[in-house]
């Protein structure tokens, strides 16, 4: 793994850092597994697939954690200094596509559940506006609440940016108690600080790899292997209650060590670095595309038992190259729509 600078060195530079192919490799299989958790509907599940949510509660044990620590590997890529012009730069972006995609999402649910089946039917638009302000994880957008806590954590960095880089042992060792805290459940839902207190860990750790980055490279080289069986035997054979840390910790060098030996193979690389390059697309308009085809699969055919294996595919297909092809095709016609959808 190459990185263009120092990350949390406490230095200023000027260079603008340079892509990582394996962290793209990586988003790519990220974005990937966030497609596969969106698929089932959270109030509709499809009969004779119990196997589906044993399934399920693994995957979202530790994929949004390697998501938010591939996250954080992007933006510790950049010196301290420059924290504070990046918040404001992912905010300008990701504040109006949340307003934007939480409109959209509001119309699309109000008009379709006239005809299909929806996921969390909407309410009155001011009830919903206040949960999904005080809820976000709960709110008729759900999927949202990623751009809720990743803002939240790059605040989080920025302010606390002189104490992080000097005592980033000591920030990490906190933000250990806070995720223990948030995975036993006693942190608020209260404007997704559960989900802040979780995940900033694994957001911190990518800083960590960052200020050992040699030790880090010589690791995932050397000992790769064993981190991916470590993380198998994990999912299968721990409590579940014990999953979203061990697992979760053990996804990130597991996973990037998956996403290394990719890498070498350019027929499965460059589909997943496509989908890598295009994650914030597929992320805001991948569970609308799903839900479209879910409801009119549900009305017209169905997908109990045997037919889950049939319409799986398809939903995972739509939930990636669908939320592209709207992109480029409607989004891409005007700079603004363009800029914070790509």
């Amino acid at each position: 793994m190459n990185s263009a600078v120092p990350a949390i060195s406490g230095s200023p530079v000027s260079v603008r850092p340079a892509r990582v192919s394996e962290i793209d490799t990586a988003k790519g299989i990220g974005i990937a597994l966030v497609v596969i958790g969106h698929m089932v509907a959270r109030d509709l599940k499809p009969r004779g697939n119990d196997w589906w949510m044993v399934f399920h509660d693994h995957l979202y044990s530790f994929h949004m954690a390697f998501f938010f620590f591939l996250s954080g590997y992007v933006f510790f890529m950049h010196a301290p200094d420059k924290w504070p012009g990046r918040l404001r730069k992912t905010a300008a972006k990701l504040a109006p596509a949340y307003l934007l995609f939480a409109l959209i999402v509001y119309v699309a649910k109000f008009v379709a559940a006239r005809m299909l089946h929806v996921d969390r039917p909407v309410k009155h638009p001011l009830d919903e506006i206040v949960f999904m302000i005080g809820y976000p994880t709960e709110s008729f957008a759900q999927f949202l609440w990623f751009i809720v806590t990743l803002l939240m954590i790059y605040a989080l960095m920025t302010v606390l940016r002189n104490w992080i880089t000097r005592y980033l042992f000591s920030a990490l060792a906190v933000a250990f108690a806070f995720h223990l805290l948030s995975v036993t459940g006693h942190v608020t839902e209260f404007l997704a600080l559960q989900q802040l207190a979780r995940y900033t860990l694994f957001f911190l750790l990518a800083a960590a790899c960052h200020r050992n980055l040699a030790a880090w490279t010589s690791m995932l080289s050397r000992h790769g292997v064993w981190f991916v069986l470590a993380f198998l035997t994990a999912l299968v054979a721990l409590p579940m209650a014990w999953l979203p840390t061990i697992a979760g910790l053990l996804s990130l060098p597991a996973m990037l060590t998956v996403a290394i030996w990719i890498d070498r193979w350019p027929a499965i690389r460059d589909p997943l670095q496509f989908l890598g390059y295009n994650t914030l697309t597929i992320y805001l308009m991948s569970s609308l595309a799903m839900g479209l085809v879910r409801g009119i699969v549900v009305k017209f055919w169905g997908w109990d038992d045997w037919r889950f294996f049939v319409v799986a595919p398809a939903l995972i297909t739509a939930g990636l190259l669908v939320p592209i092809a709207v992109q480029r095709m409607l989004f891409a016609r005007w700079t603004w729509t363009d800029r914070i959808t790509r």
